[in-house]
């Protein structure tokens, strides 16, 4: 990444990517499925996306009642609508109502649509745990056929990927090696696993191919929470440096595999009926649960930012305008509008992407 590019310029909303003046209804008719919902960055994305007026929200975290707090918040800036019924999944959480009753469970959300947000809420899930992120797909998510029956919803339009964790700030040689390892296992194992299942998911639903008629793709995207630490060297952090980096690198990965279909020589269409784009977003310096590690010197000097930066930031990456920066690492603190200028020098030199400095990006030829 070159400096030059953009340097930080905020720490807090602005008009460009403010849900409730630019970007005023630009996630209407979307669901989102955002983990890590229950407090801090996730809940602000949560509260963003619903202010933008999206349809539905799927609340993914661990505990119970941090994602009953944000479905709260949320009805108290927008409404609610449906019932937004707990799906318990881990053990010692229960399933439940949030206070408009169970309503014959899930046929409970055959209703009417009116104004305001329908949210939905899954505690007690470890994303590190392939069974715990199939449990979300499972309760919310089927096939075409089971959502036209009511008993399933078709899968969400944007995933943001944003439940992590941090072990200790401590040297590699003074560390435990089961904490260190965690940062690897739920920033990366987790976004990996929630990814892969997504697209799954839309694929099972939509199909994989396009129709007869070749009518044109659906597209999917991804928003995966990163962090500067991926880049720059924080002493002491460097599962949670590691953890990150490698989610620069999935997030290429997505999509490049994902992010565009082989078009038909013969009709001239995709052959992919679903596409994926894929972003990672570094989400500022918030003063979060996750950053208790730090030292408190740290602490005062770069967790500066607000929560909804990352969240409006996150609102413009779901946006048509935002596909230059599809498979590349951004940075919420830059100006939104102002990189939108720099579009052809991003896509030419084929920036924001990890790379080995003074490496040849190509091998030599034998």
């Amino acid at each position: 990444m070159s400096s030059s590019l953009l340097q930080p310029t905020h720490h807090d909303t602005y008009p460009f990517i403010d849900p409730c003046g630019q970007l005023a209804g630009s996630a209407k008719g979307k669901s989102v499925l955002v983990t890590g919902a229950g407090s801090g960055i996730g809940r602000a994305i949560a509260e963003a996306f619903a202010l933008a007026r999206a349809e539905r929200l799927f609340l993914v975290g661990r505990r119970e009642a941090g994602l009953r707090e944000t479905r709260e918040r949320i009805g108290g800036k927008v409404g609610l609508v449906g019932d937004g019924f707990v799906v318990g999944h881990g053990e010692g959480v229960r399933d439940g109502d949030l206070g408009g009753g169970r309503a014959g469970g899930l046929e409970g959300r055959r209703r009417e649509r009116r104004e305001g947000c329908e949210v939905l809420v899954m505690s007690g899930v470890d994303i590190s745990k392939e069974e715990d992120v199939e449990g979300i797909f499972a309760s919310y998510f089927g096939s075409s056929g089971s959502a036209e029956e009511g008993k399933r919803f078709p899968p969400p339009d944007i995933l943001v990927s944003n439940a992590g964790t941090s072990g200790a700030t401590e040297k590699i040689a003074d560390s435990d090696p089961k904490m260190w390892w965690r940062d690897l296992e739920v920033n990366l194992k987790g976004t990996y696993l929630v990814a892969r299942r997504y697209i799954r998911a839309l694929r099972e639903y939509y199909g994989s191919t396009t129709a007869a008629d070749g009518q044109g793709e659906l597209e999917g995207r991804i928003i995966n929470v990163s962090s500067n630490a991926s880049w720059r060297y924080v002493p002491g952090r460097s599962s949670y440096a590691a953890s990150k980096l490698a989610i620069n690198s999935l997030t290429e990965y997505l999509d490049g595999e994902e992010g565009s279909g082989v078009v038909d020589s013969t009709t001239g269409h995709s052959k992919n009926k679903v596409i994926v784009r894929s972003v990672a977003l570094h989400p500022g310096g918030v003063d979060t649960d996750l950053a208790a590690t730090l030292p408190e010197d740290v602490r005062k000097r770069i967790l500066i930012d607000k929560p909804e930066l990352a969240a409006g930031t996150c609102v413009y990456l779901s946006l048509p305008r935002a596909d230059f920066l599809m498979g590349r690492f951004v940075n919420c603190t830059w100006d939104m509008e102002e990189l939108e200028t720099h579009r052809e020098r991003v896509e030419r030199q084929d920036l924001l992407k990890s790379k080995v400095v003074g490496m040849f990006d190509t091998l030599p030829a034998h």
